[in-house]
């Protein structure tokens, strides 16, 4: 009974697929590190040829 209530509740949801475009999470995630990065002297920078296109969950 403990182990089946415990399985209930760490269990990971289904994924939500939806499809995302990989050069903007890129950049939002370049967003998040920019302000550390910059205190660090680090520069980002990013150079893409196309765009790329991936099924990921959004959650």
């Amino acid at each position: 009974m403990v182990l089946k209530s415990f399985h209930q509740i760490t269990a990971l949801p289904q994924p939500k697929l939806a499809q995302i475009n990989l050069m903007s999470l890129i950049e939002n995630v370049m967003t998040l590190f920019k302000s550390q990065a910059s205190k660090d002297n680090i520069t980002l920078s990013l150079e893409v040829q196309s765009s790329c296109l991936l099924m990921a969950d959004t959650a």
